[in-house]
């Protein structure tokens, strides 16, 4: 029988949320906004200018659309954050509600409040904030300035762009979809899947790749742009979703279907021996 595995969406990963490693990442500088260019992501990040130090990263896989969104804090009221159903987080002026399910996770930071995979118009409402709030039942448990979003913003979409460009992306053809593809890649992924001879050599890693998919939702091409560092893991991905993955296709401007590249991402890791 095999181990237990864990296969899963890639998810941006967090310069503060790194518990495993010893190494403690450097300390942002307080009241700026900086940019990451990291492996496989963009993320923008900010930490607050008063203390205690309070960070919001608003992170992307690039060509996935959909962004992570971060809010970290070593001052949370005692228990606030023990039922992450009952918070919310929301931009202000306008009051706006990211909506998505919500997950609490231990960083070097603090503990962070996440949102992963957030609605397509969160950059639209985060470029109008002046601020984000972190409540719990309607009562608010932090509040932090976000001055100068909008022009944070640009500098994203900067990162973004370039990285689409090396994956092979049309930028503007990208930006030009009106509803993304729709669906969980990692549910056509197994246990059974994971090659033999990758599980021998205990191999691990995270594939991103770059899917054709067409206007019926079926992929028509796959090809690896990150490798695992494991040449059988990303044989596999590539061939498990042209054989398996059907999503819901993406539709242009007029509302009607349309082949469109997409980024996506599976993470193999392995629990057990």
């Amino acid at each position: 029988m095999k181990p237990p595995l864990r296969l899963g969406l890639c998810v941006a990963s967090f310069a503060l949320a790194a518990a495993a490693s010893a190494q403690r990442p450097p300390p942002l500088p307080p009241g700026s906004w900086n940019i990451d260019w990291g492996e496989r992501r963009c993320s923008l990040i900010r930490r607050s200018a008063s203390p205690p130090p309070k960070y919001f990263a608003l992170q992307i896989v690039p060509g996935r659309y959909r962004p992570d969104l971060r809010v970290v804090s070593r001052s949370w009221p005692h228990r606030a954050l023990s039922d992450p159903a009952r918070l919310t987080i929301s931009f202000g002026p306008q009051g706006w509600t990211v909506p998505g399910s919500i997950e609490v996770e231990r960083t070097h930071g603090g503990d962070a409040v996440v949102i992963f995979n957030a609605s397509e118009d969160v950059r639209e409402a985060f470029a109008a904030a002046d601020s984000v709030r972190v409540a719990r039942d309607g009562t608010t448990l932090l509040e932090m300035p976000l001055p100068g979003s909008g022009r944070a913003l640009a500098a994203l979409r900067e990162c973004e762009e370039s990285v689409m460009r090396e994956w092979g992306i049309d930028a503007a053809a990208w930006a030009a979809v009106r509803t993304p593809p729709r669906g969980n890649l990692a549910r056509f992924v197994t246990n059974n899947d994971y090659p033999a001879s990758a599980l021998r050599r205990h191999a691990q890693g995270t594939v991103v790749f770059r899917l054709h998919i067409d206007a019926t939702g079926r992929v028509g091409d796959c090809a690896v742009v990150e490798s695992s560092g494991d040449a059988d893991l990303d044989a596999t991905s590539c061939r498990v979703m042209r054989q398996r993955a059907r999503l819901e296709p993406a539709t242009g401007q007029d509302g009607s279907p349309i082949p469109v590249t997409f980024i996506g991402c599976i993470t193999w890791r392995i629990f057990g021996g």
